[in-house]
């Protein structure tokens, strides 16, 4: 069977990726990041491979499968409040294709991301028109 092109082209590493120099950059900041661009075009595995390569513990969600209010209470902050495996000091959530959240899980992520402490936020999106102005922010 042949492999998908988007899976035979997946970046493993950041200088695989085909984003500007400016998106990988903003990977590198110390605040959450929301790409946003059209379908297949390597945002989660851009992210992934950045996550990756720089040694984070990270939960990756899809907020098109997981898309309520439970999705960010029981698997995100579950995450941020008991995930020590590995002891690692960097921990990130990755939610893919956050813009399929619900409205009562936008609210609460905003909760959460305002009091996890140490925890990097990184989303994607195919459509940033639907995602609120606080979580843009």
């Amino acid at each position: 069977m042949k492999e998908l092109l988007i899976t035979k082209h997946k970046p493993e590493a950041l200088t695989e990726s085909f984003w500007p120099d400016s998106v990988l950059k903003s990977l590198t900041s110390t605040s959450h990041n929301l790409v946003i661009g059209p379908p297949g075009t390597g945002k989660s595995s851009t992210i992934q491979a950045y996550l990756k390569e720089n040694g984070f513990s990270f939960i990756y969600l899809n907020g098109s499968d997981a898309r309520g209010l439970d999705a960010v209470r029981n698997t995100i902050q579950t995450f941020i409040d008991y995930d020590t495996v590995g002891g690692s000091e960097n921990r990130a959530v990755l939610i893919d294709e956050i813009d399929g959240f619900t409205p009562a899980a936008f609210n609460a992520l905003r909760s959460v991301m305002e009091h996890a402490n140490g925890v990097r936020f990184f989303a994607t999106a195919n459509n940033g028109r639907v995602i609120p102005a606080p979580i843009k922010s």
